[in-house]
């Protein structure tokens, strides 16, 4: 099966901004419009089937994409209510023009050839916020499949998610104290701050022209300062992944053990398991569907919690 569609949603409610002096901040108006297209897919099959052994297999896709076209009368872009991070100066705004929940934040101060600029050996912001990316998913699907021989179940989903970024709290909050991986470049037991020259390039007076870096800091300030200047695209990740969701295996008794038992018509045992592997990720210490609340502002992470896996045993009886 396979469906495409095209959505238009007018008067979307959106926090706009007012004047102080009405004792506001803000007002909800329906002013929005949003344009959402994509397809959704399933492929529901049976590639295998004997006397004993049957393999089903499914295969379901979604694809959105989505673009702001209005915001309201001379207004470009509106931040999310309740989407903004703790640290790191980064909100989900939605942008006309773009995607809807785009991440705003400051990216690093580059040259025309896209160098890192230093300034006293120290890397600095751009000066302007900008997007980082779209926090929202554009690519969802699962993988399931079901496998029976005999009396023996064996099933197991598979699910992915493609095409959103994802801005890490927990990693800035870990490169302000050094204890990230990233920071250790420049330091050894022995000097545990040592000297961190910068790769990329500061400004020479003498020839008015950009050269190389030269100039070390030591690592705590290296590092901090990135923080400090809430140089936001250095926390940004690649939230993509895919992840052996469940997996069980299961046991049928046979009727003609149960008719032994008089009583029990139906019996089945099974071990079951869920969020048991990670198959791929792109983020650095967290689980990529970590999220920073509940609002519909999507790509923002602090500290959060690891998925649980859980495993256990389930026994069926019927009577």
């Amino acid at each position: 099966d396979m469906a495409y569609y095209v959505k238009r949603t007018n008067d979307d409610i959106a926090i706009v901004s007012t004047s102080s002096t009405s004792g506001f901040g803000s007002k909800i108006m329906n002013v929005g419009k949003i344009r959402n297209q994509g397809f959704e897919f399933m492929v529901d099959a049976v590639p295998i089937k004997t006397p004993d052994f049957l393999w089903n297999t499914t295969l379901n896709m979604a694809y959105n994409d989505s673009k702001v076209k209005y915001l309201g009368e001379g207004v470009d872009r509106l931040a999310i209510d309740g989407a903004t991070s703790r640290l790191g100066n980064v909100s989900v705004q939605n942008v006309v023009g773009s995607s809807y929940g785009e991440l705003i934040g400051y990216k690093y101060l580059r040259d025309d050839q896209g160098n890192k600029i230093f300034v006293d050996g120290v890397a600095q912001n751009s000066g302007k916020l900008e997007s980082l990316g779209n926090g929202v998913y554009k690519l969802t699907g699962g993988w399931h499949n079901t496998l029976t021989y005999k009396d023996f179940t064996l099933s197991f989903l598979v699910d992915f998610k493609f095409g959103a970024k994802l801005f890490s709290g927990t990693n800035y909050s870990a490169y302000s104290s050094g204890l990230h991986k990233n920071t250790l470049p420049g330091r050894t037991k022995e000097a545990p701050n040592g000297m961190v020259i910068g790769k990329g390039v500061m400004w020479d007076e003498t020839t008015q022209t950009y050269v190389p870096n030269t100039i070390g800091v030591e690592a705590s300030t290296y590092y901090g300062k990135i923080t400090e200047n809430n140089i936001a695209e250095e926390f940004v990740y690649d939230a993509s992944f895919i992840k052996l969701r469940e997996l069980s295996l299961s046991y049928q008794f046979p009727k003609s053990i149960l008719s032994h038992l008089k009583v029990v018509k139906e019996m089945n045992v099974s071990l079951v398991a869920r969020n048991l592997w990670t198959l791929m990720k792109h983020t650095d210490n967290i689980d990529p569907e970590s999220a920073y609340n509940t609002s519909n502002g999507q790509g923002l992470e602090l500290n959060g919690y690891p998925s649980t896996r859980n495993i256990g045993f389930n026994v069926n009886i019927k009577f």
